[in-house]
């Protein structure tokens, strides 16, 4: 995603509309063809492998059912998002044809409004999922406060999926949309980024499991926020 933004600045995304050589136009809607390929696929990585880790420390029934039918959720969604994306126009050429875009295409305003919308459910449920186990732990408040807040940087990656909301609303209504699509791209990249990085401070110091057994974490992760592995997980 990185080199497909250096591509798009290099062939005049993030200027005004008219200081754009025209046949940069087409390389240009080509790499956003291409880009809107592989965002919702990095996008659904990153959420898989947080679920993953929630699967390998929650080994409750019922929390783990939930994992499963969240990470089913969010395939699903990714397969619908990549087949509207392919087949946005009658002929996918039609969406770099500078003359004839965007007719033929469906509207594409409102399918990226739809996916910034699931995106930010799927964030808000994959953040507040581990909350309610994680409030019933029997350690001390303390300690039980630092693991929920180690959770809740999460909630940086639910920011940004709203700040990309934002980006694409103002892309929306711009009457310079080349300008302004920059903004959308930025926030692609950085909602994917905030992502990968606020839920990897958790699996840096995850437990082993959370199932009130005897080997509940190992003792970096627990001496990290302030105790030892000798308790009883839940009430």
């Amino acid at each position: 995603m990185s080199v497909q933004s250096i591509v798009h600045v290099t062939y005049g995304t993030g200027t005004h509309t008219e200081t754009i050589p025209r046949e940069n136009f087409v390389t240009i809607y080509k790499h956003w063809y291409a880009y809107q390929l592989v965002y919702p696929l990095a996008l659904c990585l990153v959420k898989q492998s947080i679920l993953v880790l929630y699967h390998r420390i929650f080994v409750h029934q019922r929390i783990r059912t939930w994992i499963k039918v969240v990470a089913y959720f969010v395939l699903i969604d990714t397969i619908i998002t990549e087949i509207v994306n392919i087949f946005e126009c009658s002929h996918p050429s039609r969406a770099w044809d500078v003359d004839d875009f965007p007719r033929g295409c469906i509207n594409l305003e409102a399918a990226y409004f739809a996916r910034s919308a699931t995106a930010i459910l799927t964030d808000f449920i994959i953040l507040l999922m581990p909350l309610p186990m994680l409030a019933r732990l029997q350690i001390p408040k303390r300690r039980r406060a630092a693991v929920i807040g180690m959770f809740l940087i999460g909630s940086l990656s639910l920011c940004a999926s709203i700040a990309r909301l934002i980006a694409i609303y103002n892309w929306s209504v711009s009457n310079d949309p080349s300008y302004t699509a920059i903004w959308k791209g930025n926030r692609d990249e950085r909602h994917i980024s905030v992502a990968f990085l606020a839920y990897q401070s958790v699996d840096q110091r995850k437990p082993d499991r959370l199932d009130g057994r005897d080997d509940f974490g190992n003792a970096n992760f627990w001496n990290a926020v302030g105790g030892t592995t000798e308790f009883c997980c839940f009430e």
